[in-house]
This record gives structure tokens, C-alpha cells and sequence, in this order.
């Protein structure tokens, strides 16, 4: 084939492969710090991140609420409530907000082995600590400030906070921990993920294993959907039913990164070099996020989805309900937006599930336990207006089309579809050279040629196409534009993930684009 002829079925190929509803994407959604950050945790409302012996917890907003530094390095932590549980060398330590205007810091308990190898989660209403040398153990967490005691409330046996219900031995090195309801996820330095279920009575019981499909650094879970955090990728698995084997999976490339976090679309990264930076997990598929209710939270308490996702609330413990509420009412700061009831409260196990249409807040309670602080909230982002993405051809009749209109290649005509990406205000061709394609899936695209304003109407003429040198070639996309200019969709590689150009927020960088926005559909 010669390099003519090496460019059209390159250009054909990178615009047949996008076709149908395009995948979700990370987008950039802000820096919550610039100070390193080796570890980050969230349950929405709050998020506490550390690098070295210091450490720091902000709101949902950004705005810090406590900071220190203990006597110990700090390699990890978790948020339950209004406390966060620091992994020091030592001992597991508290940081408890709920302690008034300076937080007090104390000993949660002083059973570890100082300095052994050691990563944290929360389960339920217990702290999951893995440890080298003592496996899996299960510790009590404290309840919120004033609640009564957790057996008058039907809830798990009563224990002193710090006090050990349960043990499993577990051979070999995790590397980090995540669950979701009752199943517990234990990663491992090879890359394999172990799954134990957590009995009502507080057993842990192995449950399988599975491959995660690559380099595995950190873990988070949201419902039936497990993140796995690779050096430069975030990989998310579906699961299938109690943490079974994956059935699908996604794949985003990210800066690198050593900790995770996740609550909802919302998803956080710590580095040492760049901080702690905020990504969404955006686009047109629906995503169930579930909550957990246990015996005294939601959790994530404060979560952040799309129009069109659902929200499954799964009851594991206790006696409660979940009622949107409204000012007035007992930890409501504002009105729901669109109200939902599970109903009557009851015993533990059950679900409920709503999906939300309706941009805004969405605050709610246990109307049993809102006095003791059991409070949430839905924020619902509306549905990105957006120009719709490549005009592929995939209504199966204007497929791509390219045509030399002159003998030597330098004017061609291309015929796209323009009937199934309705919408768009205008069309252009951005492309480069085989030596400006990425090396591996999800690298970015470099590009050197365009063809701006094509309009809406097929075909488009390219005139002074760069002729590439003997042996190489020369590829394009096609992309669809809103009236503001800001670039759609260049759809997604092999592996899943959205192409990506040279320009802030992977735009082309061409045409004077300055955005790129793929929450979108063509032909759908």
C-alpha cells in the first residue's frame, strides 16, 4: 500500500471505530491541593488527604477544616462521620471534628505491629485493617456524638470503639482495601483482587478472586463497580452479583498517581507531585451509585451524580428510612429538588432506588436518627448540552467517503455523515503525522494539519493537504462543533478511552479551539 493510500485507510479506521453513544470520560473537574498527597479519602461530605507525617481535612467545598501533623508518618486514612481514621506507624489514630472548634486527636487502638507493612477501609460500622503478618481484622468503630447505643437501635452487637470483632488470617501482600455493602476488596502486589464477604454476625468468609487487569496501587468502590488504580490508568471494573468476576471493564489514563478516592462521579487522585486534583466521571451512559445505610450514616453521606443516574440506597444494618427533607427540617440546609421516600422505616436488609431528572440538591435523613446527625444528600449536575460527536457514518449509508480531486492528492474531498450528528453548528478536519500518534491506548494525539469551518453539509473540500514523506502517513478525525466553537467528541480507542488532542482538556488545538466537551451522542 503506498502512503496515499496508507492515509485514507488510517483516516477511515480512526473514524469507523467511534460510532454509537460515546463512552464516559474523566473530566477535569479542579485541584482540592497542591501540597503532595500520597493518600486521599472521601465519604463526600468530607475529604482528607496526606503526604509524609502531615494531614488534612476539607469540606465538600474545598474549604480546609483541620490540618496537623503527628510525631509518625502517616500512610493512610479513611472518613466515617465526622471523624478520620489515620494509619500512623504506631497506632490507628482519630481525628475527631465532632470534638468542637480544635479537633482532637486520639488513639483509636495501639494493636498493630509499628511499622509493618499496613492499609485501612471502612466496612460497615467496623475498620477494616490489613496488616503484614496478622491478616484481615475487623475493629468497632465509636458512634456519632450522642447517639444511643447501637443495640437499642437493632443495630450490630455493642463494642467498645477500638475493640476487636473479627480476624482472618491472609497470606501473602495487599496492597490496598475497598468495600461495598458486605463485600469486602482486597488487592494484592500482583494485581489480583481477593473478595471476602462480611457476615451479620461479623465473620469474614473468602469469596473468590479475580484479575484486575493490570498494575494495581489503590482501590474504591461505588456499589457494583470497583476503580483500580494503576500507575497512569484508572481502570473501572463491572462486577458482577456480591463482587462476583468482572463482566466489563473501562479504562481512563490519568497523571500518575499513588491514592484514590471515589463518591459518585466524583473521583480524587493524590500524587506527590502534583497534589490532590478532582476528576468527573462524565458522559451519556446512566450509572447506578449505590449507598450504604449502616447503623448510624449514609455513606458516601454526600454523593454527586447526573441527570439520569439512579441512586440505590442498600440498608445492611439498623432500623431506618431515607426521606428527602426539606429547610426547617432536622440537617436540611436546603429543599429537595425532586422528593422520594423509601417509606415507612424498617429493619434492615432492604433497598431502595430513585433516578433523578431534575438538576439541583437533593438533601435527605433517617427520619428516625436525624437528630443524631444520620443525613445525606444528592447533587444532581444537569445534562451537558453539548454538540453531538464524530460524524462517522455509522446510519450505515454516508459512511466516510475520501477522494482525490486532483492526481497528486492535495485537494481532497471528503463526504461524512451529516444526517445522524444532526445538531452540530459546524465541521473541521484536524489530523497530523504517524509520528504524532500515541505510543500505547490513551496517549494523546499531537497534530499538525486542519481544515476548519467545513460546515454541516457533506462533503467537505480539504485543499493544500500536507503530502507525507515516502513511507509515512498522514491521519484525520473529523469533528463536530457547537456555535461557541468548543470541539466534540474524537471518539474512543481500542481500549475505551477517549481520544485525546494536544490542547487543555484534550483539545485539537487546531482552528483556535480553546475546549472540548464529549458528553455527547451521534446517531442515538
Amino acid at each position: 500500500m503506498n502512503a496515499r493510500r496508507r492515509t485514507y485507510a488510517v483516516a477511515a479506521a480512526l473514524l469507523l471505530a467511534t460510532g454509537g453513544a460515546q463512552a464516559n470520560r474523566l473530566a477535569d473537574a479542579g485541584v482540592r491541593s497542591s501540597a503532595p498527597a500520597t493518600w486521599v479519602a472521601t465519604d463526600g461530605r468530607l475529604v482528607a488527604f496526606g503526604a509524609g507525617a502531615a494531614w488534612t481535612v476539607q469540606d465538600g467545598a474545598g474549604a480546609a477544616l483541620a490540618e496537623g501533623r503527628l510525631e509518625r508518618p502517616v500512610r493512610g486514612g479513611l472518613v466515617a462521620g465526622r471523624r478520620v481514621y489515620l494509619d500512623a506507624e504506631d497506632a490507628i489514630r482519630v481525628v475527631d471534628l465532632e470534638a468542637g472548634a480544635v479537633p482532637a486527636v486520639t488513639v483509636l487502638t495501639g494493636d498493630v505491629l509499628p511499622g509493618a507493612p499496613r492499609v485501612l477501609a471502612r466496612a460497615l460500622d467496623d475498620l477494616l485493617v490489613w496488616e503484614q503478618g496478622r491478616g484481615l481484622r475487623l475493629f468497632a468503630l465509636p458512634l456519632p456524638a450522642g447517639h444511643p447505643p447501637a443495640v437499642a437501635q437493632g443495630c450490630h452487637a455493642a463494642a467498645e470503639p477500638g475493640a476487636l470483632r473479627a480476624a482472618l488470617p491472609v497470606a501473602g501482600r495487599v496492597v490496598a482495601l475497598a468495600s461495598a455493602g458486605r463485600t469486602v476488596f482486597a488487592g494484592r502486589d500482583s494485581g489480583v483482587v481477593d473478595v471476602f464477604r462480611l457476615e451479620p454476625e461479623g465473620a469474614l468468609v473468602p469469596a473468590g478472586s479475580f484479575p484486575s487487569g493490570g498494575e494495581l496501587r489503590a482501590l474504591a468502590a461505588n456499589g457494583d463497580r470497583l476503580f483500580v488504580l494503576g500507575t497512569r490508568e484508572l481502570r473501572v471494573l463491572q462486577l458482577g452479583p456480591d463482587g462476583g468476576a468482572p463482566s466489563r471493564s473501562a479504562t481512563y489514563a490519568v497523571e500518575p498517581a499513588a491514592g484514590l478516592a471515589v463518591s459518585g462521579r466524583l473521583v480524587l487522585l493524590a500524587s506527590p507531585e502534583d497534589g490532590v486534583r478532582a476528576r468527573r466521571e462524565d458522559g451519556p451512559a446512566a450509572t447506578t451509585h449505590v449507598v450504604t445505610v449502616t447503623s448510624f450514616d449514609f455513606t458516601p453521606q454526600d454523593i454527586t451524580i447526573n441527570a439520569g443516574d439512579t441512586v440505590e440506597w442498600r440498608c445492611t444494618q439498623g432500623f431506618h428510612d431515607v426521606d428527602s427533607c426539606n429547610v426547617g427540617e432536622p440537617g436540611c440546609t436546603s429543599n429537595a429538588t425532586e422528593p422520594f421516600s423509601s417509606g415507612a422505616a424498617k429493619t434492615a436488609p432492604w433497598t431502595y432506588s430513585k433516578t433523578f431528572t431534575l438538576a439541583g440538591p437533593d438533601p435527605y435523613t433517617c427520619t428516625v436518627h436525624a437528630g443524631f446527625g444520620m443525613v445525606g444528600s444528592v447533587t444532581v449536575n444537569a445534562a451537558a448540552s453539548n454538540p453531538p460527536a464524530v460524524p462517522d457514518g455509522t446510519d450505515g449509508t454516508n459512511g466516510l467517503r475520501v477522494t482525490k480531486v486532483d492526481a497528486a492528492g492535495a485537494t481532497l474531498q471528503v463526504a461524512f455523515d451529516a444526517a445522524s450528528c444532526a445538531g452540530g453548528a459546524d465541521t473541521r478536519i484536524v489530523g497530523g503525522t504517524d509520528a504524532q500518534l500515541p505510543a500505547a491506548p490513551g496517549g494523546t494525539y499531537g497534530t499538525s494539519v486542519s481544515r476548519c469551518a467545513c460546515g454541516t453539509t457533506s462533503p467537505c473540500t480539504w485543499s493544500s493537504v500536507a503530502k507525507p514523506e515516502p513511507g509515512h502517513m498522514l491521519w484525520f478525525v473529523m469533528l463536530t462543533t457547537s456555535a461557541a466553537g468548543v470541539e466534540g467528541s474524537w471518539g474512543t480507542d481500542a481500549a475505551g478511552n477517549e481520544r485525546s488532542g494536544p490542547g487543555a482538556g484534550g483539545h485539537s488545538a487546531q482552528c483556535g479551539a480553546t475546549a472540548r466537551n464529549v458528553v455527547n451522542r451521534c446517531g442515538t
